[in-house]
């Protein structure tokens, strides 16, 4: 009987053991990830950021004593940012900011702001330690620094404010206007400079190669991108609606990351493609479903570095890529 009880403890335990190593699959479990192979990886997964990660990296008192958060962290992520500090990500069901501490991926949830709630935070931006909020729903447009919790809510007459992408070396913001089909280009003081847009329908993401003085549109109800310079002349379109790879179905994000390649993302494809900035498709990744590898409505992708960030809406989790040249 003793013998009989050990075996069935030592199941127990193996069972217990197998499943937590597959709830927590470490970085090696990614190795099907990489493009173009592991000899020469052009990307690769390296970390996956969802609610069981952040619990797990509490404090010792903060597990200790049970403490938890006023929300489910990353419960439905949408936007994301990061610097060399911190990783922001934006819940569009709690209408709030989750500020990860990439020292310790302690978290800190911001639901005010001076006073004033959020809604419907859809897109961000790190310029140094200040984080730029886009609030479609409250039309509020906000410079918060994250180190001395100071804000500054910027007087940008807009409809539907939807994308925000910050170029501090020529003292530019540029917003996107679905409502307008514009963008508004401003000072860091959101005074504004110039609007360009021509034949735009509902323009969703945008992001900047700020040497070349580019500006890069997702141009999403026309399913395509449209490269513009600083002053609003447009220089290049490609893209066409289709469900082949290299069309879009429905673009949600958009980045231009290290080594001139533009990443974007399609909730009907559940991927996100990866182009030259001439428009050549050079691979895609992911497919629908919850495994580590796959995606269940990507939303907004953010390029940092040599970082990429997609987020990943109603997997609730943010995936976290390395880019190789």
């Amino acid at each position: 009987m003793r013998f009989l009880l050990k075996r069935l403890c030592l199941i127990l335990l193996t069972v217990s053991s197998i499943a937590c190593v597959a709830k927590q699959p470490q970085v090696d479990k990614f190795s099907t990830y990489f493009w173009p192979d592991m000899a020469d990886p052009k990307i690769s997964l390296e970390k996956v950021i969802d609610t069981d990660f952040i619990y797990e990296n509490r404090s010792f008192w903060e597990k200790f004593f049970g403490i938890g958060y006023d929300v489910k962290p990353l419960h439905r992520p949408f936007a994301v940012a990061a610097n060399d500090s911190f990783i922001a990500v934006s819940d569009i069901m709690y209408g709030v900011i989750n500020l990860i501490d990439r020292s310790d991926m302690s978290l800190d949830i911001i639901g005010t702001i001076d006073g004033k709630h959020l809604k419907s935070p859809v897109d961000l931006d790190f310029e140094g330690n200040d984080l730029f909020i886009v609030d479609s729903e409250k039309n509020y447009i906000i410079r918060y620094n994250v180190l001395t919790e100071k804000s500054k809510f910027l007087d940008i007459q807009m409809k539907k404010p939807v994308a925000i992408k910050v170029d501090h070396n020529n003292q530019k913001i540029f917003l996107a206007d679905t409502k307008r089909n514009t963008i508004i280009v401003t000072d860091l003081n959101g005074n504004i400079l110039n609007s360009f847009g021509g034949k735009l329908n509902y323009p969703l993401d945008i992001d900047l190669n700020t040497k070349e003085k580019k500006v890069y549109v997702l141009d999403s109800m026309n399913f395509r991108v449209v490269v513009f310079n600083y002053n609003g002349k447009r220089l290049k379109t490609f893209g066409e609606i289709g469900m082949k790879p290299g069309q879009f179905s429905k673009p949600k994000g958009l980045c231009l990351g290290k080594y001139d390649r533009l990443y974007i993302t399609d909730a009907d494809f559940d991927n996100f493609q990866i182009f030259n900035t001439e428009g050549q498709l050079l691979y895609f990744l992911g497919e629908t479903g919850n495994s580590p590898i796959k995606f269940y409505m990507p939303e907004r992708v953010y390029c940092y570095e040599d970082e990429l960030y997609v987020s990943d809406l109603y997997n609730s989790r943010v995936k976290m890529y390395k880019v190789y040249e």
